[in-house]
């Protein structure tokens, strides 16, 4: 998985917490950031430009919510969120939990553990996603990494 796209399945899972009422969120900067994440054993640290807006409104990403998927346990905080995610459908099953601890604006750490299994073509393959992060911000410019997040975006 690309640091993109766990930059954007951190944002969009943080943001499934928009349809809980009144939540308070964890805040983080925009700029430069270095995340190192493990997944399945395997480790990788590379770098990223969160954009303001990114930052600012973590929420946007909240419309890619499955439909098939519910919230339960929501916990947030101005520095945790954290929820168990289920789904259920013909073609996924599964259960998960999600937490994200961000003790002030230029760190955090994030787990994401999904278990259970999707169908495709009438083959069922089980999931077992352990997804683990962490981020530290580095600088508020983020230099040439900058054109090359606005060009992924499009």
């Amino acid at each position: 998985m690309s640091l993109h796209s766990m930059r954007v399945m951190l944002l969009m899972a943080c943001g499934t917490l928009a349809a809980a009422p009144a939540w308070a969120a964890p805040t983080i900067r925009p700029g430069l950031w270095e995340f190192t994440q493990t997944e399945s054993g395997d480790t990788e640290t590379d770098q990223d430009c969160v954009t303001a807006a990114e930052a600012a409104d973590l929420q946007s990403f909240a419309k890619e919510m499955p439909e098939n998927c519910a919230l339960s346990s929501v916990r947030s905080t101005t520095t945790v969120y954290a929820f168990d995610i289920a789904c259920s459908s013909p073609t996924q099953q599964g259960k998960g939990h999600f937490e994200l601890e961000a003790p002030n604006p230029d760190q955090y750490t994030f787990r994401y553990v999904f278990n259970g299994a999707v169908t495709v073509a009438g083959n069922t393959v089980p999931i077992d996603f352990d997804l683990r992060a962490t981020g530290k911000w580095l600088d508020a410019d983020c230099g040439d990494l900058a054109d090359v997040n606005e060009s992924e975006d499009d």
